[in-house]
């Protein structure tokens, strides 16, 4: 679902790293893995219709986004979620971008679990440093991190961040339209209502997968 009422975005990659440092001064630095997303919004002013509709899910409704009501309880939904303008590739690629099988040595490349490095074939144009993507066989998002220039027909390569968290041989690879399965994050829900009666809603929710 993808919201057009969305004024802000603030993007952010978590990471589970520990820290060590030695007597002598050295800094060892473990990743853990768990990578998560997390995005704040801010709306723009909304009616109270639109708010209700467009962020909440009542027992009667069913096409809110992201919390529902029961009785007086406020639950949270695990909902999928377009984020503006980072949803489609900054770049120029279009077709069918496929990942291939295996490693690669000349140029290196994984499609295993753990690598920031990915085979792909198919598709030209190009994909752009910061442009969201995903595998089709798991809903984690990734951020890619150096330009990659496809030709259609070579092994290109595609850096991204966090490392894979699946093997994604023979995966087509989602550059426009991604989506964050996300839920809300914290327990405090809020929001600010004028003296116009309009409603602006900020939050800040988690990806899962």
């Amino acid at each position: 679902m993808y919201s057009t009422n969305i004024r802000s975005l603030e993007l952010t990659n978590n990471t589970y790293n520990e820290k060590n440092t030695s007597i002598t001064g050295r800094t060892f630095v473990a990743d853990f893995g768990n990578n998560y997303w997390t995005f704040r919004i801010r709306t723009t002013p909304l009616s109270r219709a639109d708010f209700a509709q467009k962020f909440f899910l009542t027992n009667q409704a069913g096409n809110g986004l992201l919390y529902s009501f029961s009785g007086s309880n406020v639950g949270r939904i695990n909902t999928a979620i377009q984020i503006p303008v980072l949803n489609d590739s900054a770049g120029t690629v279009s077709g069918t971008v496929l990942t291939t099988s295996g490693t690669g040595v000349e140029p290196f490349y994984s499609q295993a679990v753990g690598s920031d490095t990915v085979g792909i074939t198919g598709g030209t144009g190009t994909i752009k440093a910061g442009d969201l993507i995903q595998f089709a066989n798991h809903a984690k998002v990734y951020m890619v991190t150096e330009d990659c220039d496809l030709d259609g027909s070579s092994v290109d390569i595609l850096k991204i961040t966090p490392r894979l968290i699946k093997n994604v041989d023979f995966n087509q690879v989602a550059y426009d339209s991604v989506t964050f399965s996300a839920i809300p994050d914290g327990d405090v829900i809020s929001w600010d209502i004028g003296v116009e009666e309009l409603y602006e809603f900020e939050a800040t929710y988690r990806e899962v997968f």
